[in-house]
């Protein structure tokens, strides 16, 4: 885990995230924990860990990622990146 910024911790359950602005390089590290989660980011992100445990997760980034690692844990678990550049 990086060694500053902040940190985003769900419990154990179906959790939902949902990251929606700018960028977003404070956040360090976000954990689900188990369950079946949804974490959204519609900003970039970058060096950062994303750890959603275990359990059918959904992760959706809708801007750039970079220097960042993402875990899904076992179950049915879908990872949507969809950036796209302005023209």
């Amino acid at each position: 885990m990086p060694e500053s910024g902040s940190s985003i911790e769900g419990g154990e359950g179906d959790d939902t995230i949902i990251m929606s602005g700018n960028d977003y390089s404070n956040v360090r590290s976000v954990s689900t924990g188990d369950g079946d989660d949804k974490g959204v980011v519609t900003g970039s992100v970058y060096d950062a860990d994303i750890d959603t445990g275990t359990g059918d997760d959904v992760i959706q980034i809708g801007g750039r990622i970079h220097n960042s690692n993402i875990s899904t844990g076992e179950g049915k678990n879908i990872t949507i990146l969809d950036y796209r550049p302005k023209p």
